[in-house]
């Protein structure tokens, strides 16, 4: 035996290497503690409108473990215009200074959709020159929003112009 060959050490002492999984879970999946092979979600179970209580099993046929955890909405990321009076969710807190306060005024235009009214709301940020502008259709059934930054420019001395460039997102 030449003096660079190493002999492998066939019987590891090391846990892990026992417990490893031979396939390993990927970006989108959750991974076992135990093992590190992918979380099989088996059940959920509706606690509540925000909540949920969810059941997993490792693939891993060596590991086998089995876990309880919970999925829950913690904020909104946008206010719905009918909003459920039954749920209590605070705002993102990274959004909170682009929180709506009211339905908005109608503006020239129609929804591209639905073909109905859209609604503008300007809503203020910290910088006073900066607003966030939210367009929505005023139509319940149609989901068609745009958002985008809209900043103030000086017209003449009694009239500011509002230059914006919404970006179309689809209601989540």
């Amino acid at each position: 035996m030449n003096e660079l060959e190493v002999q492998p050490d066939l019987q590891s002492k090391r846990s892990e290497d026992f417990y490893s999984a031979s396939v390993l879970a990927n970006a989108r999946q959750r991974e076992c503690p135990d093992c590190g092979g992918p979380l099989v979600r088996r059940n959920s179970v509706r606690q509540s409108a925000i909540l949920r209580e969810i059941s997993f099993k490792c693939e891993n046929f060596l590991c086998g473990a089995t876990f309880k955890g919970y999925e829950e909405i913690v904020y909104r990321l946008r206010v719905p215009d009918p909003c459920n009076p039954l749920v209590k969710l605070p705002v993102c807190p990274s959004r909170k200074h682009a929180t709506p306060k009211h339905t908005g005024k109608p503006v020239k235009g129609a929804c591209p959709e639905c073909g109905d009214k859209i609604r503008q709301i300007l809503v203020p940020t910290d910088n006073p020159y900066t607003y966030v502008l939210y367009l929505h259709c005023s139509r319940n059934e149609c989901s068609w929003s745009a958002e985008g930054q809209a900043s103030l420019e000086y017209k003449s001395k009694k009239e500011l112009l509002v230059v914006s460039e919404p970006v179309t997102s689809p209601a989540t």
